[in-house]
């Protein structure tokens, strides 16, 4: 199974149109944003649940961490940021990124996309929709741009 097939439950299961995340009381409408640390935690449970049976003790051997210190980082006790991601992501030679892609509608973002993600959840739909009409419109210039080029090379390099 590819990294996004793997990972496509975990954050889209529950996602909203508007990528938030619902509670488990969906009667009181309260809805929460998963943040970074939130979707490691859940990361790091599933690999620890796929990848060695639900045994801490032989993933923290595979990350190259104490199974107390996994522990403190499944309970929230103790964060896990970039640098102990990507170690434990070498030492367990999980792909760059795995303790923090977060998948939103199937696409894969950055950290940086995350955050610009849970930025976007902060405007109101008149700001939304006026930021969507700027970016279609940067990326028809990028596309009339890239295909004016490659006509241009074809004028000038015709093929025989």
């Amino acid at each position: 199974m590819s990294f996004t097939e793997q990972y496509h439950h975990m954050v889209i299961f529950n996602a909203t149109p508007f990528g938030d995340y619902p509670t488990d009381e969906p009667s009181r409408h309260n809805h929460q944003m998963i943040t970074l640390k939130n979707l490691r935690i859940r990361v790091l449970q599933d690999y620890i649940n796929q990848s060695h049976g639900g045994n801490q003790t032989k993933a923290a051997a595979a990350l190259g961490k104490r199974q107390s210190q996994i522990s403190d980082m499944l309970s929230g006790r103790k964060s896990f940021g970039e640098k102990v991601c990507s170690t434990m992501e070498k030492n367990a030679n999980l792909p760059a990124g795995y303790f923090s892609v977060v998948l939103l509608h199937g696409v894969a973002l950055t950290r940086a996309g995350a955050l610009m993600a849970s930025e976007w959840e902060k405007l109101d739909v008149g700001d939304r929709i006026e930021i969507e009409q700027e970016i279609h419109a940067r990326v028809a210039k990028k596309v009339r741009a890239i295909r004016a080029a490659e006509s241009l090379r074809a004028v000038e390099n015709p093929k025989n």
